[in-house]
């Protein structure tokens, strides 16, 4: 018993060292957290001063130093990100933002093209792939004020759903390390879920946007076949290839999207609160509930964890006004098989050909490419019809294959009357590492979207009793993807299912008196006829340097700060009573004036009350140490 005791204690050590570790290990901190801020709350940090661009990279950097290592999520680093950022915060603070990408850093998938990193898709056979030019999307994205910060590593060449497996090793779950984040775009997805980025890129072929977002609980968009351009990516099956954005919140996918797609239209306008009321839902029961189906494996896998989270969902959407419809015969071996009949891998080795020409990259060929060897997938299952583009013999029945698929999806919609069709992303549990090669994924994103084309969501959905996230997943028609936004906007904010893994702390830590500080610093009090200006000039004088601490706040010691910033804190309480004790305000009778005085006295009582507190906090400390 006493060495259990002394076990459990001993590593109780360890974990708080290593947590304490991380800590002292951080070059920079903020007074806010950035693990907890979208791209929206990061431009409002900006413009209050809580940070600058070259802060925010150098927060999000020093999370990529400490946490990569366990999560191998990134490849390469951009090492002109840092001087690109200085750039756009003198940009910033001169002609204003380009965009709400503005100085934003981004992961990109390492099968996109960016000038300033090789494109290896997860192959050390590629580690001199540089591109000619920039993918367009990625264009967009600079020509929008985004930093590209860095590549994420990825399943190699985007083969597998099962992991994220490549030359550079397996990325770990967001969660849990022993965990496969799924794949092709694992990478990814761990990035933005460990607050290595608020946003990435990832690439679509079946599944791989989707699954690895529900796999690391963040919002993944796989958008209408055809909607990004697909030039400067390394090719899978080009035929169903997409890129899509990856993110925390609907609402910066949206963004990020808009910011992709440049057609013209804004995503962020279909974001409402109400988005679910008076829609169709039409639930894919057979995707969720047990069957028992051998002609379909997947039909027959079932975790009642996912039963639960889905009927959750559901009555959260029925709640929020949407109407639920329930069809229980969607899927059929007849489709499942149509399908899988629709994949064009066997494109591969052409396609590769046709793109390694516009790279600087010593492998000239995809036969090159074999003969080098420095790749983990099985290549040489592709080395057929390498100089013959089997589109012109292949492509025209594939595509009636799919123009079958897509009028079937679209009969159900119209016979049920339902406005997108929704599921979970698998059916069953997630999988450890050590199983991908012994167990299956019931993967039900890869049954309709890849072959229709048709746009889908993945939204978060909460966790199951071993705390690993899952998604619902959002189809709709083509080139809706504002009606996939506006539905999940909607789910989410009823639910904000979104909790950042406990695995990847922020590391910094906050002093509790800063909020107090944050609170004088955002309601300045202008001058007014009635205050006296001594007064008011000494007020001022201590805002100006509540201001410079906030601005300044990496150069300040942390064994003097605490003081510090309660010293400004009394200097500023006192300052605002004096300002109240002025003749002139006490005889005021307007009501413009009255107002500016009602706001200050409160906000003396609650800056009384926190300061109570803060004694109370120092008093109990100083009791427990003693006992």
């Amino acid at each position: 018993m006493v060495k259990k005791i002394r076990l459990s204690f001993f590593i109780f050590l360890l974990i708080l060292l290593f947590l304490t570790s991380n800590v002292k290990a951080v070059e920079y901190k903020a007074i806010v957290d950035i693990t907890t801020l979208d791209v929206y709350e990061i431009q409002q940090a900006i413009d209050k001063k809580y940070l600058t661009y070259e802060l925010l990279i150098n927060l999000y950097l020093d999370r990529i130093k400490t946490y990569n290592q366990q999560y191998n999520a990134i490849i390469n680093i951009n090492e002109k990100a840092i001087d690109e950022t200085k750039k756009l915060d003198k940009e910033y603070q001169e002609k204003g933002r380009r965009s709400l990408l503005h100085g934003i850093p981004i992961i990109v998938k390492d099968n996109i093209d960016y000038v300033g990193l090789p494109t290896t898709g997860g192959a050390k056979a590629l580690s001199d792939s540089y591109p000619k030019k920039n993918a367009p999307i990625i264009q967009n994205l600079i020509d929008a004020g985004a930093i590209i910060i860095g590549k994420s590593n990825m399943s190699e060449f985007a083969f597998s759903a099962y992991s994220s497996y490549s030359s550079y090793g397996n990325v770990r779950n967001a969660y849990n390390l022993e965990y496969t984040p799924y794949g092709s775009s694992g990478g990814s997805a761990v990035s933005v879920a460990a607050s290595f980025v608020p946003l990435a890129l990832g690439t679509d072929t079946n599944s791989s946007i989707r699954l690895p977002a529900s796999a690391n609980n963040i919002v993944g968009l796989r958008p209408t076949y055809g909607l990004l351009s697909n030039d400067g990516i390394i090719p899978y099956d080009a035929e169903r290839d997409t890129a899509g954005p990856m993110s925390k919140t609907v609402r910066d996918n949206a963004m990020l999207l808009t910011i992709l797609a440049n057609n013209g239209i804004d995503y962020t306008i279909y974001l409402k609160e109400d988005g679910l009321k008076d829609k169709k839902i039409g639930v894919l029961t057979q995707f969720i509930k047990k069957n028992n189906s051998a002609s379909i494996p997947n039909l027959s896998y079932y975790y009642d964890e996912i039963e639960r989270l889905m009927n959750e969902a559901i009555k959260v959407m029925e709640d929020k006004g949407a109407k639920i419809v329930y069809i229980n015969d969607f899927y059929s071996s007849y489709y499942y098989n149509l399908n899988n009949n629709t994949k064009l891998h066997i494109l591969l080795c052409y396609d590769f050909n046709k793109y390694i020409k516009n790279t600087t990259s010593k492998i000239k060929s995809f036969n090159d490419l074999l003969n080098d060897g420095r790749f983990v997938q099985k290549l040489n299952d592709y080395n057929y019809s390498c100089y013959n583009d089997l589109r012109n013999t292949r492509l025209s029945n594939v595509n009636k294959l799919k123009d079958e698929y897509r009028n079937y999806v679209k009969n159900v919609m119209n016979k049920y009357d339902v406005d997108v069709l929704v599921y979970p992303a698998t059916k069953n549990k997630l999988l450890k590492l050590s199983e991908i090669a012994t167990k299956s994924i019931a993967n039900n994103t890869s049954a309709i979207a890849p072959t229709t084309g048709f746009p889908e969501i993945s939204i978060p959905i909460g966790f199951d009793k071993n705390y690993f996230p899952y998604s619902l997943e959002i189809l709709s028609l083509p080139n809706q993807e504002g009606l996939l936004y506006e539905i999940g906007y909607a789910f989410e904010q009823a639910t904000n299912h979104r909790k950042n893994p406990t695995i990847a702390p922020n590391l910094y830590l906050i002093n509790d008196k800063i909020s107090a500080l944050i609170k004088y610093y955002e309601n300045k009090i202008t001058y007014k006829n009635y205050y006296d200006k001594n007064d008011y000039k000494q007020y001022l004088n201590t805002y100006n340097k509540i201001e410079n601490l906030i601005i300044n706040y990496n150069n300040y010691d942390d064994n003097t700060l605490d003081d510090y910033v309660t010293e400004l804190i009394k200097e500023c309480s006192q300052n605002i009573k004096n300002l109240l004790l002025t003749d002139k305000s006490i005889t005021t009778n307007t009501k413009d004036d009255i107002y500016p005085i009602i706001f200050v006295v409160v906000l003396i009582i609650i800056l009384e009350i926190i300061n109570y507190f803060i004694k109370k906090n120092k008093k109990d400390t100083k009791i427990k140490m003693h006992h």
